[in-house]
């Protein structure tokens, strides 16, 4: 327990937090308030096993905020974005959701129905992930999220997206 202490005492020493009570202007406090809940995210993403895990996850600041994304498009999403092994042409939505339910485990989701339904990052974290991505890398992200949709449309063509696809509409 010792070494646990000092090892989190070394955390918050690193990062400048000398405390926990938001004091000061309500920028002060806005500034604290993001730094705080940025090691709380940061300390999540550190616990996922795998690289493969992180990324998939910081891949999600793609969407927008107050919007539940389908299992389904986040499948499509890294399918396009990632390479899993060993499946070579990506991973099923019952793959996808798996990995959300662990995501889920570690809090960063607000809302999460599962398999048929969808997420909803809470706005703080949505805010942390998108500050991993610098700005070629959002763009990166977002055609490749383009890409994922227009895979859905007959011939490359927007306007065949089917109307069942609720998101891309």
């Amino acid at each position: 327990l010792e070494g646990i202490l000092k090892e989190y005492e070394q955390f918050l020493r690193d990062r400048s937090i000398r405390g926990w009570d938001l004091e000061g202007t309500e920028d002060d406090r806005t500034a604290k308030r993001r730094t705080l809940v940025g090691c709380c995210i940061q300390a999540g993403l550190d616990a996922l096993v795998s690289e493969r895990e992180r990324v998939a996850l910081a891949s999600l600041a793609v969407f927008p905020e107050d919007t539940e994304i389908p299992v389904t498009v986040i499948s499509d999403f890294w399918k396009e974005l990632l390479t899993w092994e060993p499946v070579s042409n990506g991973f099923s939505a019952i793959q996808a959701n798996a990995l959300l339910a662990e995501f889920d485990d570690l809090s960063f989701f607000r809302k999460y129905t599962g398999i048929d339904g969808g997420i909803q990052l809470h706005d703080e974290v949505l805010a942390y992930l998108r500050t991993l991505h610098t700005s070629p890398q959002n763009q990166q992200l977002h055609q490749r999220m383009v890409q994922a949709l227009q895979r859905h449309c007959k011939s490359n063509e927007w306007h065949r997206l089917p109307a069942h696809h609720t998101y891309g509409w």
